[in-house]
């Protein structure tokens, strides 16, 4: 089933997760870290935090795959598959998803249905006109190590360097 990332732009960031994830939008909001709360605010940002798509991730067994604006530019990172955090000014910001590039620019699934094309220099102005900078691809992490194989992990780097 893919899902259709044409949520509201005041649900960018469980949207995008949606999109990327495969998952349906009902589904992240009700695993947002320490919930979704709708309240058509400034203080909206602060429930869509880089720190909250972190720990939705980890929820699904996914980690942050930190990513540059040279992979995007490069094309190094993996279309429709990579988030990026987009600031209008000093507090205004917008989760989107990255599509592809051209000789022109960078073109991001915006949220509403459209993909919307930024000139290089728009488009790195906007990624890192304010904080936080973030860009970022889900994959799947691997699994924890139990207390004793971080240990013998630790013990056999060590015993590695002296040899």
């Amino acid at each position: 089933m893919t899902y259709s990332y044409d949520q509201n732009t005041r649900r960018c960031g469980p949207a995008a997760l949606s999109f990327v994830l495969g998952v349906p939008l009902d589904e992240v909001l009700s695993r947002w870290p320490g919930g979704w709360k709708d309240t058509d605010s400034v203080w909206d940002d602060l429930n869509d935090h880089p720190a909250d798509h972190r720990l939705l991730l980890e929820s699904y067994g996914f980690h942050q795959t930190m990513r540059t604006l040279t992979d995007l530019i490069g094309e190094q990172a993996p279309r429709d598959k990579t988030i990026v955090l987009i600031h209008f000014g000093h507090t205004a910001k917008h989760w989107v998803v990255w599509h592809d590039s051209d000789e022109r620019g960078l073109l991001f699934h915006w949220g509403d249905g459209t993909i919307r094309h930024l000139p290089y220099d728009d488009a790195v102005d906007a990624v890192t006109r304010s904080f936080p900078n973030c860009i970022y691809t889900p994959t799947l992490a691997p699994p924890r190590l139990s207390w004793w194989q971080r240990v013998r992990r630790w013990v056999l780097e060590i015993i590695a360097r002296w040899t």
